[in-house]
């Protein structure tokens, strides 16, 4: 499942990502996805097509836990990327602690936000923290491979694994 993720994912966001560093046509399609980010998952035609097609999404049926966090993780780029016309926030293999480590040694405070990521119990209650270190990250143009991303949030809807997933992002504050 994760790689056949990872090779849907990956090429649909560097296709975004060239698109929008050379000026061609993805600007409504990452304000799309940025607007559809905290709607239901598959409402939004427009960020569906990049979200969510091709992944065998299944329309009106109660999204799976890799479409949920699809939906996500490419409403977390197109909030990354914005305003940021010359240097490219999706990185193929940059993982979400390590971007995380480069924050924090800028000086930036996000150990309390960090904290609260960890503490939260599924993809749904992570997202809006997330948002919050992707504008961040934003600021301090530090990229991210935002199809592991999407990994890392199904993998905290699944009770076997959201505690590899907190093990890993917690490598921040040790």
């Amino acid at each position: 499942m994760a790689n056949s993720y990872l090779a849907w994912a990956r090429p649909r966001l560097a296709r975004l990502q060239d698109g929008y560093l050379n000026g061609t046509y993805t600007r409504a399609d990452l304000a799309s996805l940025r607007n559809s980010f905290k709607k239901p998952c598959g409402s939004d035609p427009k960020a569906a097509k990049w979200s969510l097609n091709g992944m065998d999404y299944r329309g009106y049926a109660k999204p799976t836990r890799m479409e949920q966090a699809s939906w996500y993780a490419f409403g977390l780029y197109a909030y990354h990327q914005q305003g940021n016309q010359y240097k490219p926030m999706y990185k193929e293999g940059k993982r979400f602690n390590k971007a995380l480590r480069i924050l924090a040694d800028t000086g930036e405070d996000v150990d309390e936000l960090y904290r609260k990521l960890l503490n939260t119990h599924n993809m749904q209650e992570a997202a809006p923290f997330c948002l919050r270190i992707i504008r961040l990250l934003n600021e301090h143009d530090i990229p991210l491979d935002h199809a592991l991303l999407a990994l890392d949030l199904a993998r905290l809807n699944k009770p076997d694994s959201a505690d590899m997933v907190r093990r890993d992002w917690s490598r921040l504050l040790n």
